[in-house]
């Protein structure tokens, strides 16, 4: 089939149908929308996190309660101790 007949048939195609096609582009363009904006949340979320952590310096040290060898041990969930050293 020739390339020039079968665009004649998409265009009647979109022609007859023109509910159809403005959906589905909507949809397509909605969709593309979508994984743009969740990608650059994504990655907004990740500098600003990296920020904060860099922010921190090297000479952090964090104390909690309840760790020992064998992981994490739960004890009083109602008394909470942290303690930040710099």
């Amino acid at each position: 089939m020739r390339v020039d007949k079968v665009l004649q048939i998409a265009w009647k195609g979109l022609a007859r149908n023109k509910l159809r096609s403005l959906l589905t582009m909507l949809g397509v363009i909605i969709g593309v929308s979508a994984v743009i904006i969740m990608i650059a949340i994504s990655a907004g979320t990740e500098k600003t996190i990296e920020e904060q952590i860099t922010s921190l310096g090297t000479n952090l040290v964090f104390i909690t309660q309840n760790f020992s060898r064998g992981g994490f041990q739960p004890g009083n969930p109602g008394k909470k101790e942290e303690a930040w050293y710099r």
